[in-house]
């Protein structure tokens, strides 16, 4: 099941998107039509999207802290991202899409920020 706040209105109309165990689902409100995207091996705790850039970010939970970086529109991994050594807690993109944060632990159990420049992230990996 998802953890509150795993759930997020998306940009296009009509359109949220929302974790259930490793998956994202993103959903039409107004017919419920559903696109599934996969690729985490752990529950995604992490979502967040960027009004004016067509992305969503993902981060799965446990000792493999991965961020995945998706196109909205085709559902196409862009990047895989991983700073962290486990227990990821939040994401967040910059309005502009250009920037993504996220918190999570070190190697060391110590509280960590992690900012990437995804600006170039536009092919599918």
């Amino acid at each position: 099941t998802a953890e509150p706040g795993l759930l997020l209105w998306l940009p296009e109309p009509e359109l949220i998107a929302y974790a259930v165990g490793a998956a994202l689902v993103v959903q039409r409100v107004d017919t419920s039509e559903q696109r599934h995207l996969f690729g985490h091996t752990a529950p995604i705790c992490a979502l967040a999207t960027a009004a004016a850039a067509p992305l969503l970010a993902t981060a799965q939970e446990g000792p493999l802290a991965i961020v995945r970086l998706w196109e909205r529109r085709s559902g196409a991994c862009l990047a895989l991202l991983q700073q962290h050594a486990c227990d990821m807690h939040a994401l967040a993109l910059s309005h502009d899409g250009t920037r993504l944060a996220a918190v999570g632990k070190d190697h060391r159990a110590r509280q960590m920020l992690a900012l990437w420049d995804i600006s170039a992230a536009d092919a599918p990996v």
